[in-house]
């Protein structure tokens, strides 16, 4: 299985929406043995992926995938459903993406979209801009990109 979860993680890596850190085989791999992660595969292949990462009293729903050739058939909603309802119910359930087909799937699943002014009480700041590497920190808080169609758009679960 190691191995399959190699080859995911250089597929995934070729994403450029998806965190980097999240996506070593080995982060993938703990992921699974935790059972915060859902995949589907096919002929021996992981095809479909996605997972539930601790952050700071809240989980963020990340490193959604579907292999590219696999797209338009369903994987990403049955993953994403997966994700949402093993997501434990007491605890706030995030997710951060522009991608158009995320954005229907959050909105499908009755999670609210942050606004500007709401964001920071969603989820902590660090827990959905830590990563960031577009801004320095002290640039974060007004961060140009936040809220913003085909960039960083927070959805969380009530």
């Amino acid at each position: 299985m190691y191995n399959k979860l190699i080859v995911l993680s250089e597929r995934m890596r070729h994403e450029g929406a998806l965190l980097g850190g999240q996506l070593s085989a080995e982060s993938l791999q703990q992921a699974l043995q935790e059972e915060r992660a859902e995949s589907i595969s096919q002929d021996g292949e992981i095809i479909a992926f996605g997972a539930l990462w601790p952050r700071e009293r809240s989980i963020e729903l990340g490193s959604m995938w579907v292999a590219t050739e696999h797209r338009g058939r369903g994987f990403g909603s049955t993953i994403f459903g997966r994700l949402i309802a093993r997501a434990p119910k007491n605890t706030r359930l995030f997710l951060i993406s522009h991608n158009a087909l995320i954005v229907h799937l959050a909105l499908k699943n009755s999670m609210q979209e942050a606004n500007k002014e709401n964001w920071a009480n969603a989820v902590p700041w660090s827990a959905s801009c830590g990563p960031c590497d577009r801004l320095t920190e002290t640039e974060k808080s007004n961060c140009p990109f936040m809220c913003a169609e085909k960039e960083c758009r927070l959805f969380f679960r009530v």
